[in-house]
């Protein structure tokens, strides 16, 4: 027999209960637990002698463990099929609200609605059938739209007067009539701004200014404006307009257009041509004189309102025209006018003062602003060619800058100021800009 001492999970009990002098009952078992084995010891009915069950803790409870882990899934496993069974349950209720919501984005969007009719509940049924409704007055609607467009669009292009639809000072619509009097494809006009049509800023104030007082008044308005063709010309028209507001509260406006300038011509030739230069129908030198005389009278009376002024002047002019001859030096002196306005037009107004000598008129403009705009011009005339009889020029220009201050209302001092100061320019080489002070307005320059 081996020592009980040396036995696992029996010796550290009994020399437990010999140190506690803890009796070992007769009949009656005791139980502890000791280095996972559980054991059990009773006495027998003889002196000194007892009885020891020793059993691992682990295989014991080894089955009920298993029965533990099995509980535990057989709980997740109903818990996910009855959230399956709850999912499909909301799935079926909310499937006819789904396909209505397809269907009515389907509509909104202008797209084939999707065919999958909710088939139960009093309430789908109802808004189905208002779907189908909308969808029904839709289709409608854009018949009428189309058929309306169509109408529209023959009459534009056999309308024989000129018929020019804005919105918000944006060109929708034009006729082929309208196209062909201001020179331009309906392409190239569509979208653009109205201001684009007017030969300067004055005439489209004076436009907008009437369509203010008639949309105030009796909602049209009336009256004859300069318009810029797609060449540079000049197009007199009689406008009548309507004015409306549209749907999205966008200003619209019906314009019909009427080329009047031969008429005009005809009416103000005398005066015409005593105020603009017969070559390149810009204002000559007298009415260059009278305009800025009242320019500088009123900017006498504006704190910090300066004009500048700068003097043109075509390099090397003598040449091209001994060269080329005089028909090619006044084909060159109008299409330089007309790139020379067209440069700073929505800046400033241009004169020829004679021969090769132009004024471009700056208002409202600081000297550092006045160089900047003579560079751009400098720079763009440089790039441009000037062709002849198969043969083509660069052109260069010099300019002086003279800017009258505030207070100055001298024009013969200011032109003069202008002219040195082109001078000096040529001096230096040509094809440069050169700026010039007025230091006294009673000087000689």
């Amino acid at each position: 027999m081996a020592n009980v001492r040396s036995e696992p999970g029996v010796g550290p009990v009994y020399a437990q209960w010999r140190s506690q002098l803890k009796p070992i009952t007769t009949g009656r078992a005791d139980t502890e637990t000791v280095n996972d084995h559980l054991v059990s010891m009773a006495g027998v009915p003889m002196p000194e002698w007892w009885v020891a069950r020793v059993t691992d803790s682990r295989a014991l409870l080894a089955p009920l463990q298993g029965a533990q882990r099995k509980a535990w899934w057989l709980a997740a496993a109903s818990v996910l099929l009855v959230g399956l069974l709850a999912v499909l349950s909301m799935l079926w209720v909310a499937r006819p609200l789904t396909q209505l919501h397809r269907r009515a984005q389907a509509i909104l969007l202008s797209q084939n609605p999707v065919d999958d009719s909710p088939s139960h509940g009093a309430e789908s049924e109802l808004l189905a059938g208002a779907l189908d409704h909308l969808e029904a007055q839709q289709l409608h609607n854009g018949h009428q739209a189309e058929f309306s467009r169509m109408q529209l669009q023959g009459i534009l292009e056999q309308a024989p007067v000129g018929i020019v639809i804005t919105r918000n000072e944006v060109l929708e619509l034009l006729s082929q009539q309208a196209s062909l009097m201001l020179g331009y494809s309906r392409a190239e006009l569509e979208g653009q701004s109205v201001r684009q049509l007017f030969a300067d800023d004055a005439q489209y104030d004076e436009l907008a200014r009437q369509m203010r007082e008639g949309a105030a008044t009796r909602g049209g308005y009336e009256g004859e404006f300069a318009l810029r063709r797609k060449d540079g010309s000049l197009l007199w028209a009689r406008v009548v307009g309507r004015m409306a507001l549209d749907r999205r509260s966008a200003m619209a406006a019906v314009w019909v257009l009427e080329d009047v300038t031969s008429a005009r011509d005809e009416r103000r030739k005398p005066m015409w041509a005593n105020s603009h230069d017969l070559l390149t129908s810009l204002p000559n030198r007298a009415a260059f004189l009278e305009r800025v005389r009242a320019l500088l009278a009123h900017h006498a009376e504006v704190p910090d309102s300066g004009v500048a002024l700068l003097h043109v002047d075509l390099d090397h002019f003598t040449l091209v025209n001994d060269r080329l001859g005089h028909e090619a030096g006044d084909l060159l002196l109008r299409q330089f006018a007309t790139l020379l306005d067209e440069l700073v037009r929505h800046v400033g107004w241009v004169a020829r003062l004679g021969g090769d000598e132009f004024a471009v008129v700056l208002p409202n403009c600081t000297a550092a602003r006045a160089e900047l705009i003579a560079e751009h011009v400098r720079a763009s005339l440089e790039e441009w060619e000037f062709a002849y009889g198969g043969e083509s020029s660069t052109i260069t220009v010099s300019i002086g800058i003279v800017v009258a201050p505030t207070g100055f209302d001298e024009v013969t001092p200011w032109l003069r100021a202008a002219d040195m100061a082109c001078y000096y320019a040529k001096r230096a080489g040509r094809n440069r800009i050169m700026v010039r002070e007025i230091m006294d307005k009673a000087a000689t320059v």
